[in-house]
């Protein structure tokens, strides 16, 4: 090796930081496209040593140090990360170098997470994220009914709580769904329309700000509206896992950290319930 791998780190970092300062340059395309040539010979150099490493380590295993079993472990993760070098230049040429929009299916977000999706939120300063969309219902009363964790793309905000609906149709709850309601993003012709062919008021915020000043006259909808504030907060409990944020690795993991989330935040609002029905026996 020409240098120590600190050194292939040392100068990876100094390029990614040099990045995003070519965008205060007058030619700061041209000076992406010049760092992105720089970028990728050193990448390309970086994956052969790593090749190379990997299979001193297939071959030789015994002098390393390592069990057997941790040697397979890390050619596994050499390996799945080589498997992405290609890729990941592709991507990166496209976008900078052929000034082409690459499809948001068929980006790489994360090499460490391959199954992270680009959310359009569309919010001020934060027009997307990264992750996997979460999606959540609950009861008046604040027991989470349902929930969904998508693992590809999550359909439009309407056709998941239609889907939602659909699930908490099959359990075995002791009165039917009558009203729903949600945020201007689940608003859609569509997804009224499901609605009322199913018999259930629909108290999703409108985006029209006249028909929503006239919807406000409606009692029953301004009580779910409020009710939906609560929900809003439910979000943190999610991202803060009680008080541990949710970075599980790998989709499984999160997916199983979720439903432990809910069950957790199930068995406290019922506790809380029954705790208030005690008290109001005890003062009847």
């Amino acid at each position: 090796m020409p240098c120590e791998p600190e050194q292939f780190a040392r100068q990876m970092n100094q390029l990614c930081i040099e990045m995003p300062h070519t965008r205060r340059k007058q030619d700061g395309r041209k000076a992406r496209k010049r760092v992105l040539r720089k970028m990728k010979p050193l990448l390309r150099m970086i994956a052969e040593h790593a090749r190379r490493h990997r299979d001193r380590l297939e071959s030789d295993d015994a002098r390393t140090g390592f069990s057997r079993a941790q040697a397979l472990q890390i050619i596994a993760r050499v390996d799945r990360t080589l498997a992405q070098v290609p890729a990941v230049i592709t991507q990166a040429h496209e976008r900078l170098i052929g000034d082409r929009t690459v499809p948001s299916e068929q980006k790489l977000v994360s090499i460490y997470e391959p199954d992270l999706k680009v959310i359009v939120r569309g919010k001020a300063g934060k027009e997307v994220e990264f992750g996997n969309t979460l999606f959540s219902a609950e009861s008046a009363q604040g027991l989470i009914l349902d929930w969904e964790l998508y693992r590809q793309k999550a359909p439009p905000e309407w056709r998941q709580l239609q889907e939602s609906i659909e699930r908490q149709n099959t359990f075995d709850l002791p009165t039917e769904i009558s009203a729903a309601g949600a945020d201007r993003g689940f608003a859609a012709k569509a997804g009224k329309a499901a609605l009322q062919a199913s018999g259930i008021y629909d108290a999703v915020c409108t985006r029209n700000p006249a028909k929503l000043k006239a919807r406000l006259q409606e009692s029953q909808f301004v009580q779910l509206q409020r009710r939906r504030g609560s929900t809003e907060a439910r979000v943190a409990i999610f991202k803060q896992r009680s008080a541990r944020r949710l970075r599980c690795r790998g989709f499984a993991h999160r997916h199983l950290a979720v439903a432990w989330v809910v069950v957790g935040h199930n068995i406290r609002v019922l506790a809380r319930m029954l705790i208030k029905q005690e008290k109001l026996k005890q003062a009847a």
